[in-house]
């Protein structure tokens, strides 16, 4: 149908859209005859944690909600922001512009000239917009508010000592094999029983919330162990980020604050001392590795490929590791 359809409280929407997900009609979001009502960001976590997997595997059905979601999150801050009592002027303002104006300033704004002197009227159509996206999920807003929150903090704590990448192995972990759906022994990993290179690839791009439990594993160890764990000394502060890379999964970059740092006047004048800047190298020489000098590759995996086995990233079946500490709530994670 040429009509829109109504997105907020309608059951039937979700329905009729995916009629192979809700095969026997029941079960809608926002369905207002159920007895305790679920919210709509809820219900949709548990869909996609249903345990068929078929939400999950769906090629569409994920993206759907999600542009719902941003939607809602839109609409929401927008009427947050129109019931301020100076949004009457600001509103006044915009409605002096022409369509022919505002396809020049995104014009501008694509090319990255645009000009917040020029016209006052553009600069705060563009600074409400930022208002309202900055809390809007997965936005170029939302991002900019996370440069916002670092400024802040290096505001009060200076700057930061340690810049830490973590990009988890989710093709190469047994974790993220289990979390898959793959059924296997995490306590005696067999080599008959572990996937091979191409049946892991395919498991991590057909299970996104798998992947995601995952990386919300391996980065709340991180946290507790290395960071706050006393690995890297007593530390003030820490912000990380989370960002999809290029093949779609996630990696996590964050800053730390170590407490008993020195300011860089103080640290000009000690780094004169030799033995300030002996201790220091040691120092850093231990908390940062970024060589495999010491690696060495030994496979027992018949169907290993050879060229899997020549790069030597998989994970050798004799690593002992207690799995058990791995296995702690889960908490959503901002994907922003």
């Amino acid at each position: 149908s040429s009509k829109p359809a109504n997105e907020y409280f309608n059951p039937n929407l979700l329905l009729g859209l995916f009629p192979t997900l809700f095969p026997y009609g029941c079960g809608a979001i926002e369905d207002l005859s159920r007895p305790i009502k679920v919210a709509f960001r809820k219900h949709i976590q548990y869909l996609l944690t249903y345990q068929d997997r078929r939400f999950e595997t769906h090629h569409s059905f994920m993206f759907v909600v999600f542009n719902m979601l941003q939607k809602r999150d839109a609409c929401f801050n927008a009427r947050l922001l129109v019931s301020r009592p100076y949004f009457k002027d600001y509103a006044n303002q915009l409605q002096t512009l022409t369509s022919n104006e505002i396809q020049t300033a995104l014009a501008n704004i694509n090319k990255d000239k645009i000009s917040f002197i020029s016209d006052p009227r553009i600069n705060t159509l563009l600074k409400q917009i930022k208002t309202v996206g900055g809390h809007v999920q997965g936005s170029s807003q939302s991002r900019a508010a996370l440069r916002t929150k670092i400024h802040a903090l290096i505001y009060k704590k200076g700057l930061p000592s340690i810049f830490m990448t973590v990009n988890p192995a989710d093709t190469y972990h047994p974790l993220a094999m289990y979390f898959a759906g793959v059924n296997m022994d995490l306590d005696r990993l067999l080599d008959d029983d572990y996937p091979t290179a191409y049946q892991r690839a395919e498991k991590v791009a057909r299970h996104p919330v798998a992947m995601a439990k995952f990386f919300n594993v391996i980065i709340t160890n991180l946290l507790q162990t290395i960071i706050n764990g006393g690995v890297l000394g007593p530390v003030k502060a820490h912000f990380g980020t989370v960002e999809s890379q290029g093949r779609g999964t996630l990696h996590f970059h964050v800053l730390i604050w170590l407490k008993h740092d020195l300011t860089p006047a103080q640290m000009t004048e000690n780094i004169q001392n030799e033995g300030f800047r002996k201790n220091l190298l040691e120092y850093l020489e231990d908390i940062i590795k970024e060589d495999l000098d010491n690696f060495k590759m030994t496979s027992t995996h018949e169907n290993n490929s050879d060229g899997e086995a020549q790069m030597g990233c998989r994970t050798p079946v004799t690593v002992q590791y207690d799995w058990s500490s791995c296995y702690i709530p889960l908490t959503p994670l901002d994907l922003t």
